[in-house]
């Protein structure tokens, strides 16, 4: 073992999903990263759609080629952009007392950060683990090896990349 490695900071399970090479490629690639903004962003977009369809909101009345092609009915898109407006000045005059704040906005929010919580403890134990097995000094002890292993647990990317490298 390298110089300032302590077997006993990470369990066995955690250095083989760390040393696993599609765990790897798809963090220095970028694609770990790539995949987590991707699901927020979708993430807030059905959550976001799903509050406003309580209100009346049409998510379909533009549609997403709408450059290409005419949205069929101007009616639908002017009551959606007034549910919007109504929203958000309620929001602008009572902040995080309002049901924007408590229904939809805090719950994504905790939602999207606890993910990002999950995937920043995988980077911190990938780092240190190379960091150690170059020589280096690091620790663990920071690091919460079950936000790990559930962020891959949760990560179809794994078995995705060896199902693809076959």
């Amino acid at each position: 073992a390298p110089i300032g490695f302590q077997q006993d900071l990470i369990p066995d399970h955690l250095e083989k999903l760390i040393k696993t090479p599609s765990v790897l490629n798809s963090i220095i690639n970028g694609q770990q990263k790539q995949k987590l903004t991707q699901w927020w962003l979708q993430y807030i977009e059905e959550n976001v759609d799903m509050y406003l369809k309580h209100f009346g909101y049409d998510p379909k009345a533009v549609p997403y080629n709408y450059l290409d092609k005419q949205p069929s009915n101007m009616i639908v898109i002017e009551k959606n952009l007034q549910i919007i407006q109504s929203k958000i000045t309620i929001f602008h005059n009572q902040k995080i007392n309002s049901e924007l704040w408590i229904y939809l906005i805090e719950p994504i929010l905790k939602t999207i950060w606890f993910e990002i919580d999950q995937y920043l403890d995988l980077l911190k134990a990938v780092i240190c683990y190379y960091l150690i097995s170059i020589g280096c000094k690091a620790n663990f002890k920071n690091i919460n090896h079950s936000k790990i292993q559930n962020y891959l647990n949760n990560q179809s990317i794994v078995t995705n990349n060896n199902n693809n490298n076959n």
